[in-house]
C-alpha cells in the first residue's frame, strides 16, 4: 500500500476529508518539501504542503506531532489550548526572511492527541520492523544468489565476446528480494506508464496501457517524418563499417577534449559540467542525426 493511499485512509478515519486530485502550479522549490496554492472551496485559508518523508527525520515528525491536523498558527487558539490544560511544542523558524511561529500539540503518548502523520508512521515503523525481521533469514540466501548469477554473467558475457566482442548480459541491483539480469540496454517501461499503472483506479493491464501511451505519442507528434533524419547503428569494433568507425572516432576526439576540460576545472576548485558525448559501449545501439547537403 502506498504511503499516499493510507494517510488518505487514516484520515477519513479521523473525519478528515482530504483530496486525491493534485495540481501542482507551483514553481518555487522548498527544500524538503512542495507546496500547492489553495484550492477555492476546499483549502482557502492557506497553502496546502506536502513534506517529503525519504529525506526528513521521522522520528522528529513523530516525537513532536507534526502533523496538519495539530499544527496551531494562531497564538490566541495556543493560549486557548494552554488554559485547557494542553501542552505545546513551540515552533519558531525563518520563512522569505521573515519570523514564522507556530506550535505542535504535544501528545505524551496519548493516542487521542496524536496527530494523523504521528499514527501512520508510527504503523509503518512496526510493519517495517516485521517486514525486515521475516527477510532477514533470506540475507544468506541472497548473497548466494548474488554469486551465482554473477559467476553466470560472466560466463555468458566471456562467451559472447569471443563471438562478436559484444557483452549483453547485465545486473540490476533493484530493491527486490533477489539481484535480476536482463538483457539489452533498452528499456520501455517509462515512467508515465509506470505512474499510469500505479494509479488506484487503474483497471488496465500493463500491455494496454503500453499501447495507449505508445498511441497517444503517436498522434501528437510532428507531422515531420523523423525517419528521414534519425538513424540507428551498432557500434561493433570488429566490423569496418566506414560511416560507424568515422563516427566513432569523432565521438572519442569530442569525449577526450572534455575529459580534459573537467580536470582543468577541478584543479581550480570549479565544478564541471556533465559530459555531452558519451562512447557507445561495444555491442550497444545509437542514434545519430544524418545531415546531407541538398545539392539539387
Amino acid at each position: 500500500m502506498k504511503v499516499s493511499n493510507l494517510l488518505s485512509a487514516s484520515a477519513w478515519r479521523e473525519g478528515i476529508l482530504t483530496s486525491t486530485i493534485s495540481k501542482r502550479t507551483e514553481t518555487k522549490s522548498f527544500p524538503d518539501a512542495y507546496v500547492f496554492p489553495p484550492i477555492k472551496g476546499l483549502e482557502n485559508r492557506r497553502l496546502v504542503t506536502g513534506l517529503d518523508f525519504a529525506s526528513l527525520y521521522l522520528n522528529l515528525i513523530m516525537t513532536y506531532n507534526l502533523s496538519p491536523d495539530k499544527i496551531i498558527l494562531s497564538q490566541k487558539h495556543a493560549e486557548s489550548l494552554r488554559d485547557s490544560s494542553k501542552t505545546l511544542h513551540e515552533i519558531n523558524f525563518k520563512f522569505n526572511g521573515n519570523d514564522i511561529l507556530a506550535w505542535s500539540i504535544r501528545h505524551n503518548n496519548i493516542p487521542e492527541n496524536k496527530g494523523l502523520y504521528a499514527i501512520v508512521l508510527e504503523y509503518l515503523s512496526v510493519k517495517r520492523v516485521e517486514i525486515k525481521k521475516c527477510l532477514a533469514p533470506m540475507k544468506e540466501k541472497k548473497e548466494d544468489m548474488e554469486l551465482v548469477i554473477e559467476k553466470l554473467r560472466d560466463e555468458v558475457n566471456a562467451f559472447l565476446r569471443k563471438d562478436n566482442r559484444a557483452p549483453y548480459l547485465k545486473m540490476a541491483y533493484e530493491e527486490v528480494l533477489f539481484p535480476v539480469v536482463f538483457t539489452g540496454k533498452k528499456k520501455y517501461y517509462g515512467k508515465r506508464i509506470m505512474d499510469e499503472s500505479l494509479k488506484v483506479n487503474n483497471i488496465r493491464t500493463l500491455y494496454q496501457i503500453i499501447e495507449d501511451v505508445l498511441r497517444e505519442s503517436v498522434n501528437d507528434i510532428s507531422q515531420t517524418d523523423l525517419s528521414d533524419l534519425i538513424k540507428t547503428a551498432m557500434w561493433r569494433p570488429d566490423k569496418d563499417n566506414k560511416s560507424v568507425q568515422h563516427f566513432m572516432s569523432r565521438m572519442r576526439d569530442r569525449h577526450t577534449h572534455e575529459e580534459a576540460d573537467a580536470k582543468r576545472l577541478i584543479k581550480k576548485g570549479l565544478t564541471p559540467e556533465p559530459y555531452l558525448y558519451e562512447i557507445p559501449e561495444p555491442g550497444e545501439r545509437f542514434e545519430f542525426v544524418v545531415v546531407e547537403n541538398d545539392l539539387s
